[in-house]
This record gives structure tokens, sequence and C-alpha cells, in this order.
């Protein structure tokens, strides 16, 4: 690397410590006017500014900056611009004369307290405010900050009479327009530490305040917006007082949400990051109390985008975000944002739903209590959704609620589990199939079937339960489709010794769901049970032969229709009263 190029490489470097400064200070005025003086936060932004001021001036001396009339330079380079993010506040100090200003080695705490507090007053001025920047400047004697500021005097002068354009202020002062004093120079005034040139032993302000007294209000000393704007033209003008009126129409909380949020961007001071997030953890609450759900969308959008783009160097960054998010998922925290909701509408519970889906997973565990206690339909709907949502990212938070839940929340879970989908969700479920409450293995099934997650071999061991109502659901599930896993499993059952001994209603479901599942196996298995047998045996009514033909008719092909013609013309009266107490009790027929 050559001179040429190491110079280069210096300046590329004291122009970004000079930019980061710049942006340090505006976040320091923010944070000045978002927290009362003995907030730590406060402190600790100041301390971290001063501290990396400290070092720019260590190692390149006097920072100074030009202001411009939307930006901020240094050594020619722009390193500062208003925008969306920082408002206008290189035009405020613009339109109130300030041309540049320099901070120099040994500047100590009350001095930067002392400018940002000048900073934070005067930049939120109204456009018609007497004050102005520059003179709180003088008044302050800040040693180590040093200013110069446009002078309005001279152009004042000659617009009230024009023949004093170019007059010196002597000469201005003979003729009566203004009082002689001695705060300026070559049309600019220039301040840092306490002026006490000869002519003007008072202070700045007592001259301000003779100048004003001796004159016509309706032509002060200073034009209404401050110092340099007779450098504004009239869309300037206007575009200062809609920014102004702007200002003042803003939300509050929204504003002060959104300047947390960019000052949390870019700060490296771990403590003053930790403070910023506890301030965003409470005002997120606040703006869930009064259902400003957009705000907080905007901010958790943001803080996930923060998270994402941390490295390995800045992990500890990650784990506070996901620290508040965590902590934004209790209970408590949750009973509050669905305040909100009863009274929301479709679009706002649309919100609401939006703000739940950013938090992790381990929210389910506050949101199914709350999900339970819930009447609205709509707002069913949207918790639901969103419990599935989280739970698809991990299904871990509902299996361990699985372990400790009542009847009822179980319930309301495999619910959930069944919108989950996936393998976890379904050995989850499966899990759950001996629970000793009918409803919970009726439920389960319900919730495989409603996934199409198909397990025969897993669930048919309910069909030696003592509960009709769980054989049936079981029966239900088994002849949903066909199947040779099913089918093989029902016959073994129904071959089994003591079969005919279960109750008429059940057996017979279980032949009916034979053939709803069954193949070529099955109508040749139930064919053999109708129509052959012992003779005498066939002149008489059988469960076996009733719940064959009811196989039969349920298989519904034309081979099994055929087999029921001839059966129902069989010399064997307890043939054709099988086939005949089959027809009378299928499905859409009388029973």
């Amino acid at each position: 690397m050559d001179d040429h190029d190491l110079e280069k490489h210096y300046a590329f470097k004291e122009a970004k410590a000079a930019r980061a400064i710049m942006d340090s200070l505006v976040r320091v005025i923010k944070m000045h006017s978002m927290f009362p003086k003995s907030n730590p936060t406060r402190q600790q932004s100041l301390t971290w500014f001063q501290a990396n001021l400290a070092r720019f001036l260590d190692t390149y001396g006097p920072l100074t900056l030009e202001i411009g009339k939307n930006h901020f330079l240094y050594n020619g380079d722009i390193i500062f611009k208003d925008g969306e993010a920082s408002g206008e506040f290189a035009f405020l100090l613009y339109c109130d004369g300030l041309r540049w200003l320099e901070f120099q080695e040994g500047i100590e705490t009350w001095e930067v307290e002392g400018l940002i507090e000048i900073f934070h007053r005067y930049t939120r001025l109204s456009v018609d405010a007497e004050e102005d920047l520059v003179s709180a400047l003088w008044d302050s004697n800040l040693p180590h900050i040093q200013f110069e500021a446009v002078s309005s005097i001279l152009d004042v002068a000659a617009i009230d009479d024009p023949s004093l354009a170019g007059a010196t202020r002597e000469e201005i002062a003979r003729a009566g327009q203004r009082p002689e004093f001695n705060p300026f120079k070559s049309g600019t005034i220039q301040g840092g530490p306490p002026f006490d040139a000869p002519g003007s032993p008072q202070p700045f302000s007592s001259l301000l305040s003779e100048a004003s007294a001796s004159h016509d209000p309706q032509s002060p000393l200073f034009p209404a917006v401050g110092y340099g704007v007779e450098d504004l033209s009239a869309e300037e003008r206007a575009a200062l007082r809609e920014m102004v009126e702007r200002e003042e129409e803003l939300d509050p909380t929204e504003e002060l949400l959104k300047t947390l949020v960019d000052i949390l961007e870019h700060q490296e001071e771990k403590s003053l990051f930790t403070a910023v997030l506890e301030y965003i953890q409470e005002e997120v609450r606040k703006a869930f109390s009064i259902s400003r759900f957009e705000v907080v969308i905007r901010i958790f959008k943001t803080l996930h985008n923060l998270r994402s783009q941390c490295g390995s160097d800045r992990l500890w960054v990650s784990e506070q975000v996901d620290g508040l998010f965590h902590s934004l998922s209790s209970r408590d925290s949750l009973e509050v944002l669905m305040k909100g909701s009863a009274d929301a509408d479709r679009s706002q519970l649309r919100q609401i739903g939006e703000c739940l889906g950013f938090l992790p997973p381990e929210s389910i565990q506050a949101l199914v209590p709350i999900l339970m206690a819930v009447w609205s339909p709509q707002v069913r709907e949207m918790l639901t959704e969103t419990i599935i949502a989280l739970a698809r990212r991990d299904v871990g938070p509902i299996e361990r609620m699985l372990t400790q839940a009542g009847d009822h929340e179980i319930l309301v879970l495999i619910d959930l589990l069944a919108g989950v989908g996936g393998p976890r969700a379904v050995t989850i479920l499966l899990g759950m199939i001996d629970h000793p409450s009918d409803a919970v293995p009726c439920q389960v099934i319900g919730a495989l079937g409603r996934i199409k997650a198909w397990c025969p071999d897993r669930v048919f061991r309910l069909i030696n339960r003592n509960s009709s109502v769980v054989r049936r659901t079981l029966l239900d599930y088994l002849g949903s489709r066909k199947c040779e896993q099913a089918e093989a499993l029902l016959m073994n059952t129904i071959s089994a010794p003591g079969f005919h001994k279960l109750e008429k209603g059940f057996a017979l479901e279980c032949f009916r769901t034979l053939g709803a599942c069954g193949s070529t196996k099955a109508f040749i298995f139930l064919r053999k049970m109708l129509v052959q047998g012992n003779r005498l045996g066939m002149c008489f009514k059988s469960v076996g032969r009733q719940g064959a033909a009811s196989g039969l008719l349920a298989l519904g092909s034309e081979e099994a229709e055929r087999v029921l013609e001839e059966a129902a013309r069989s010399p064997f009266p307890g043939v054709r009263q099988a086939v005949r107490s089959a027809r009378m009790s299928a499905p859409g027929e009388r029973s």
C-alpha cells in the first residue's frame, strides 16, 4: 500500500468514525427526550456517547461538523442526512442559523449534557417561537464546543431601509436601526468560551433583550423561525411549517417505539441495549392495552429482522431479543393483549394474530388456557390458527402440556395437533390412545382421520376396549378406506373363539367394517360364512350369517351382489332371513 492509498484508508476510517459519532449524537438526543433525567437508560446513553466522542478526539483531534440545509458534513463528506428515522435535525439547526459545530478535546460531561438539552429544547419549538438555539448556546458558555452562526442583523436592517444595504454595523447603529453590540464578525456569530469583547460586557441574552425592547415587535432582531431563515425559499419555509405541524400530530406512542427501535438497531453497548429493550417491552404492553396492534407489529418485525442479521460476534443481541419475546409470552402479558380482542373487528383480529405469530412456540402454554376461556367464534378461530402456526415451528410445548392437562384441555390439545399434522404430531396422538377417559381415544382417532394418518395396527387394540363408543369410533376409522392390513386384523378377530358371544350390534358392525375395508379375501371369507355350513344350522337365524350378508353388502362389488341375490333365493330359511335382515339394516334403509 503506497502513501496515497494509506492516506485514503485513514481518511475513510476517520469519516466512518465521524459518521458514527453523528448517528450517536442524534440517538442520545432522542433518548434525552424519552426518559426523565434520573432514568439510568438516559445516563447510560450519555456516558456511551461521551466515551465514543473522547476516543475520536484523542485519535483525530477536533470534530468539526458543517451544517447544511438537510445534512452534516465532515471534511467535505456528507456523514449524516435528514430522513424519516432521524427527522429534520440538520434542517432545524440550519434554520436557526448554525453553520458549523466543533467538539474539542477536554470536553466534559456537563458540556455534553448542556448541548443535548439545548438541542432537545430548541429543535422542538414551534415555527413562531421567539426563542432561538444560537442565543441559548451563547448563554450556556460551553468552553469545548465552538460554533458559527449566520448573522441576520444586517439583512433585517437592509430590509427596513434599503439604503443601508452593505452598510457597516457602525452606520446601522448611527442610523438608529439597531443598538450597537459586538458579538458579530464578518457576517457570522462565533461562539465558544465566554465572550468578553470590548464594549459588550453584558451577557448575550441581555443584549438581545435590549434590542427587542427598543424596536417594533413586528421587526424583531431575528426572524421568527430563527437564524438563517433568510436563506430559505418560500417552498422551504412552507416545508418547515408543515414539518412542525406534522410533528405535532404524531402519535406519541408510535413515535416513541419507532425511535427506540432506531436506537436499538445501531446500539453496540450491552448495558444500554438491555435498558432500551426493557423499555420497549413495557411500551409494547401499553400498546397492547390500548389496541395499537399495528405499532406492535412494526416493532416485532424490526426486532426479528435485527435478530436475524446478528452474526456470531453479536449472539448476545439475539439472546436478549429472544428474552424479550419470551417475557411477552407470559400468561399475564397475553391476557392484557387479549383484553383488546373482545370488541375487535376482523381486521383487528388479524393484527392480533400477526402479533402473536412473532412470539416463540413456548407462548402456546399461555395461549391454550386463553383459547379455552374465549366464547367468541371469531376470536377462537384466530387463536386456533395462531397456536397451530406456532406449533408447526415446535410442537414440543403441546407435548409437554399433555402430560399434566385435564381431560377437557387434552381434547383441545388433540384438536390442535390435528391442525398441526406431520409425523411428530401423529406420534404424540398415538401416545394418547390408551388414555382412561373414553373421550380421549375417540378424539385421537378422529384427529388421525382428519389428517389422513393411517395406522390401523397402532389403534386396533381398542377393539377390546369395554366401551361401545370407542369401538364404534375405531370401526368407523378402519372402514374409511380399503386396506389389507385392517382386513386381516378384522378377519382374525371374527374368526377368534368367543367372537360369537360378543354383543350382537358390535359383531354386526365388525362384519360391515370388514366389507368396507376388504378386498377379494374378505369376499371369499364372507361368502363362505353366508352360504356354507351345517344344513341344519342354515335353517335358523345366525348373527354370523347375518353379519356375513351385511359385510358383502358393504363390500359393494358385483360379485358380492350376485352372491346376495342367490342367497335371497336359498332353500334355507336362515340364509334368506340373513340377507333380508342385512338389507333392512343397511345404511339408507329402514332399520
